[in-house]
């Protein structure tokens, strides 16, 4: 079953995440942790993530703000670290609660909480406001970076903070779409390259015909989103972005992600 399941979800994940910036690792991983183990699982997920957004990375180059993207990708380097080394703090404290939903197991931490609370409140200020044209300054780009970056670092989710900073920056849809990708490719290279250093990625070639097959399945789904850009505005993306961090913030929330 996991080669319909895992293309499937690839290429719905690549839609989706084209236009909010986020969602397809949040979508795969779970799903490939059905059928490979925590190591294998990252690391395949990875690697559909980081080859799917060189090439959206290719679609959309031309419309790259890169004042935006240092603004608010550059912060988030030392902010994540902090993160991450908060997060081993945490880890000394107890999950606040263990259960399993439909074979799925679920567990409750601060952590995820904490993310649940932010995503919740980000998420009630687009759906109240997804027209109206409050748009953050290099200095709010700056901060949103760095928060975005820290709960990357504490949670592993930082897509869709930094959605919502970039979305509200008087961006157009094709360069939100691009300057998001530039940043989130950023990302993904520093990831692969730690992977790569600690052999996390060793073996995930095993699977190489798999890899490849998910890996189309997502390049399809980022060129359908492409074909359908010139129909999408700004504002509908911001209510693509709001459903989507609901959505997180209940399974963070619940312990389901």
């Amino acid at each position: 079953m996991e080669w319909i399941w895992i293309p499937l979800t690839a290429g719905a994940g690549a839609v989706l995440t084209f236009y909010s910036g986020f969602g397809l690792g949040t979508l795969l991983l779970p799903v490939f942790l059905i059928y490979f183990p925590v190591s294998e699982a990252v690391a395949l997920t990875a690697i559909v993530h980081f080859l799917n957004n060189i090439f959206k990375s290719g679609l959309t180059f031309s419309a790259v703000n890169w004042k935006k993207a240092l603004s608010l990708g550059l912060p988030g380097i030392p902010a994540a670290i902090l993160g991450a080394w908060i997060l081993t703090l945490l880890s000394e404290v107890p999950i606040l609660s263990k259960y399993s939903f439909l074979g799925v197991n679920a567990e409750v931490t601060v952590e995820k909480i904490l993310m649940a609370i932010l995503l919740a409140g980000f998420t009630v200020f687009e759906i109240w406001s997804p027209k109206k044209e409050y748009n953050f300054s290099t200095r709010g780009l700056i901060l949103g970076g760095a928060l975005s970056g820290f709960m990357g670092g504490l949670s592993g989710h930082q897509g869709a903070l930094r959605s919502v900073f970039l979305s509200r920056t008087g961006l157009s849809a094709k360069a939100f779409i691009a300057t998001g990708t530039s940043i989130s490719l950023g990302i993904d290279m520093s990831r692969i390259a730690t992977y790569m250093g600690n052999h996390t990625l060793s073996g995930s070639m095993e699977h190489w015909k798999l890899l490849t097959l998910s890996l189309g399945a997502a390049i399809l789904g980022s060129w359908w989103g492409n074909q359908q850009l010139t129909k999408i505005t700004i504002h509908q993306i911001r209510v693509i972005i709001a459903v989507c961090m609901g959505i997180l913030a209940f399974l963070l929330g619940s312990g389901l992600r």
